[in-house]
């Protein structure tokens, strides 16, 4: 696939406070700024001096908030070690396989979560068939010429080498090395992430990054949604970092499945604007991510908005 250059604008990422006392404290003034309207049980209640006015702080969770945005696929990814499917946590039934070999249940990004677990591929060095990933089940595939226009991804990530790899994105085969691919998140060698999309009208794919690579051994949160009103955006730990006006992905004319930790960036190479740094894409290879992965989702039909992608981020 031929590329052109990438758009790309990074904003530093703010940073929460670490308690959990101060976070539900301030998350009054926060919702009262229209960031989201969750619907969790209160964690905190009181009565001011007037005893006929009370107040309540939810108590806020990931993995709740997540599901009431209505997600296509949710792989939380904290399966049993010796599992071989991704629970869909969406209440779709979407369960995923797991591809190759895998660490579970390591130490995972969600630090106010019980059970904060994530996985680690441990064949990301294969190529074709034989690499670590998850795939989506044939039932919930996508037929030809159905594929959504408006969508969003997230997932989160880990890892500090140069190899990159796709995290997320639609394939038009449901293992091994797929001919088309597009609506992606994958890093690059240089450990910068990318948001991408393939035009069919115009032969061409168009890609936004953040401009500072992000493979510094620490967890970050990778968000990226398609709306029919603004276009491309591009979010890292909650602050959109690059934006695109373009409104369209590849028309695609095969049945097209979901993955995570791996896919086909064959075209999406330096030589096409679209990756920096070693370890540029060769042709008709199943390029996986080369670290650790956690809350892989996809919204099918629906553009998070900039206040969601931020309160989900900081509710971890």
């Amino acid at each position: 696939m031929p590329g052109r250059a990438a758009v790309a604008v990074f904003v530093p990422a703010h940073r929460r406070p670490r308690t959990s006392v101060v976070r539900r404290l301030v998350t009054a003034s926060v919702a009262s700024l229209g960031l989201l309207i969750p619907t969790s049980t209160a964690a905190i209640s009181a009565t001011t001096v007037n005893s006929s006015d009370t107040w309540s702080v939810p108590n806020y969770n990931y993995t709740t908030e997540t599901k009431n945005l209505g997600p296509y696929i949710y792989w939380k990814l904290d399966d049993a070690a010796a599992s071989t499917t991704a629970i869909d946590s969406s209440g779709n039934a979407r369960n995923g396989t797991y591809n190759s070999t895998w660490t579970k249940q390591i130490v995972g990004p969600l630090v106010d979560q019980a059970a904060n677990l994530a996985v680690t591929a441990t064949n990301a060095a294969a190529t074709g068939n034989n690499v670590s990933c998850v795939y989506a089940p044939a039932a919930a595939n996508y037929p030809v010429g159905s594929s959504p226009t408006v969508y969003s991804l997230i997932t989160w990530f880990k890892t500090n080498t140069v190899k990159g790899g796709k995290l997320i994105g639609q394939e038009s085969a449901q293992t091994g090395v797929a001919p088309d691919y597009d609506r992606m998140l994958y890093m690059d060698g240089n450990g910068r992430i990318w948001f991408g999309v393939y035009i069919t009208a115009t032969n061409a794919p168009i890609a936004i990054s953040s401009a500072t690579g992000l493979n510094d051994g620490n967890w970050h949160m990778a968000a990226a949604t398609m709306s029919a009103t603004t276009g491309m955006a591009l979010y890292i730990d909650g602050v959109q970092v690059a934006t695109n006006a373009n409104k369209v992905s590849e028309t695609e004319t095969r049945v097209t499945y979901w993955r995570a930790g791996c896919g086909n960036l064959s075209g999406w190479d330096t030589a096409h604007g679209v990756w920096t740094g070693v370890n540029s894409p060769v042709a008709s290879t199943n390029y996986p991510f080369n670290g650790s992965i956690d809350e892989a989702t996809v919204y099918s039909g629906s553009a998070l908005t900039a206040q969601q992608v931020t309160f989900l981020y900081w509710i971890r």
